[in-house]
């Protein structure tokens, strides 16, 4: 049977337990946010990454273009003083236009696989964000209910009077609860150890997407300044 004495033991035992897992929470909700903030960061870096990224390819694509058009600038230089000259010369004319086109095509295609896979990042935020919306539900409505009891006990007191055997089926709840809290929070410690790794190591795999981004601008102009050497000595030619 219940006691005061020992119902004071029990919640002191609480009351210790519950300062420990104030800890632990207020500790994870830390790492937690910092967490997103490293998320929000790769995110950033990411964005700047794509932009990058879009640019180079309008880049080559340009260098692609001048390129072809001096290959067939080139050619019209060719002879054809007979059929086969006539003839060798249109058909390497073809062969240029063709091999442009497939190359144009075959961009396309990726194109079509680049906006399927946003379109897919864009379906997961989406959903991420509706996470988001499920979560600000469930705190408003457990604030909207939470309220309304402190209302209730501030306009008409508490509805239990107290007695031994009650504060003693509250204490073992709360130490049922407190134990549920506590198995959350060492489970939630351990989920943003291994998203934290996950953050670091991404981290370094975005910024070396960077640097390769940049190396491969240098590339670009480099062909391009190739290609304007070559529309100079074509443009000679006429």
């Amino acid at each position: 049977m219940a006691t005061p004495q020992q119902n004071a033991i029990n919640i002191a035992g609480n009351k210790k337990k519950i300062y420990e897992l104030e800890r632990t929470v207020d500790e994870n909700k830390t790492n937690i946010l910092l967490n997103r903030s490293m998320l929000m960061v790769n995110k950033k870096i990411m964005e700047r990454n794509f932009e990058a990224a879009q640019a180079n390819t309008m880049l080559a694509e340009a260098n692609t273009k001048n390129l072809f058009r001096n290959r067939r600038a080139a050619m019209h230089l060719l002879p054809e003083n007979t059929d086969v000259e006539k003839n060798m010369k249109n058909s390497l004319l073809n062969r240029a236009m063709s091999r442009e086109l497939i190359t144009k095509a075959e961009t396309n295609a990726k194109r079509i696989a680049i906006n399927r896979s946003i379109e897919e990042v864009n379906v997961a935020t989406r959903k991420v964000n509706e996470m988001i919306m499920e979560l600000n539900e469930e705190l408003v409505t457990k604030n909207t209910e939470r309220i309304a009891e402190n209302t209730e006990w501030i306009n008409h007191g508490f509805p239990e009077k107290p007695n031994v055997e009650d504060n003693a089926k509250r204490i073992a709840d709360n130490a049922e609860r407190i134990a549920k809290a506590l198995a959350i929070a060492n489970e939630n410690a351990g989920k943003w150890h291994e998203t934290r790794k996950m953050l670091l190591e991404e981290r370094e795999k975005i910024e070396a997407n960077t640097a390769k981004i940049y190396a491969r601008r240098d590339r670009i102009l480099e062909n391009a300044e190739k290609i304007k050497t070559n529309y100079g000595k074509v443009k000679g030619k006429f």
